[in-house]
């Protein structure tokens, strides 16, 4: 292979990894690489309304439901959320990311439950005291 044949196919590569940033180069992380393989597949489920109808019948949604959730998906396909795909270019690795990810889960998960725990005590407390007073009026 001559220079010039390298020279060619490096800036015709060069030009395709320009106008199609799907096909990712040297410094294309993990994350983005997985952000565009999961853009595409979505954005072909879309494309393809026998695709989108196999899905709803599969799902037992209509079809315009499977559109709308794909084109959703789109905005963030991964399970990485901005902050944490900043927090994995300063360095951090996969796990460590997804671990913080996974505690904050838990944590949101159980201040949660908490909440749920108070609002029924609340309204167990709110209920007891209706009792009482309809009682208090049947006794006059």
């Amino acid at each position: 292979m001559s220079n010039m044949d390298r020279f060619t196919i490096n800036s015709q590569l060069q030009h395709l990894q320009s106008k199609y940033p799907g096909t990712g180069n040297a410094d294309t992380t993990k994350l983005d690489w997985g952000t565009n393989i999961q853009r595409d597949t979505l954005a072909s489920h879309v494309g393809h309304y026998s695709r989108l109808a196999y899905f709803a019948v599969a799902e037992n949604e209509c079809i315009k439901r499977i559109r709308l959730r794909c084109l959703a998906q789109m905005i963030h396909p991964t399970a990485v959320l901005p902050s944490d795909s900043a927090a994995a270019a300063a360095g951090e690795t996969d796990k460590e990311a997804a671990a913080a990810a996974s505690k904050e889960t838990i944590e949101e998960e159980e201040e949660t439950k908490e909440e749920q725990q108070q609002q029924q005590q609340q309204q167990q407390q709110q209920d007891d005291d209706d009792k009482d007073m309809d009682m208090e009026g049947d006794d006059v």
